[in-house]
């Protein structure tokens, strides 16, 4: 839901295209989801991968151990080329613009709901049916919780917020 780096979102179409070939669009976007995730949590991995001073020839070697046996070889092959061009940083934008055009394509719309407290799940059922209403595709909730709106929420749809937070409407009345 944040500006990705338009580079990242040509990568991203481009390995869209190609699992789309060999009819791998899940298994890629579930591999880029563990692989970034797995190298979030491995700040050692995230290190040698991103540092200038060890070859590009031993990264995309680590990159085949680590991963070769574990996601489709177009994430490898992605990794590869990323740190070929020196653009290892845009992996998170390449998954986060994937995600997105495989959603596209199945209809679905992410929303980010923020709230003080969790939702309860009739009220999370009544938002996510208001919301494919209003968007004309089938609805995921993403809830984030965040103290400060001390009530109310903050519904994200791609760049448009909606606000109705206890902590917004004090704001506006400064």
């Amino acid at each position: 839901m944040r500006l990705l780096d338009p580079v990242a979102r040509r990568y991203a179409r481009a390995l869209f295209g190609a699992a789309e070939e060999r009819e791998g669009l899940e298994t890629v976007a579930d591999g880029l989801d563990a692989v970034a995730g797995w190298l979030r949590t491995e700040a050692q991995a995230r290190w040698l991968l991103a540092a200038p001073m060890v070859p590009i020839a031993e990264k995309q070697a680590l990159v085949v151990r680590l991963f070769g046996a574990h996601v489709h070889p177009l994430i490898c092959d992605l990794l590869e080329l990323l740190l070929e061009k020196r653009r290892y940083g845009l992996l998170e934008d390449v998954r986060e613009a994937f995600r997105a055009l495989l959603d596209e394509r199945q209809g679905l719309r992410r929303v980010r709901v923020t709230s003080a407290v969790a939702l309860p799940e009739d009220l999370a059922g009544r938002l996510r049916s208001a919301l494919a209403a209003r968007t004309g595709k089938r609805v995921i909730l993403e809830p984030r919780l965040d103290p400060r709106l001390i009530g109310g929420l903050r519904v994200q749809i791609e760049d448009e917020v909606i606000e109705h937070s206890v902590q917004k409407t004090l704001e506006n009345l400064r």
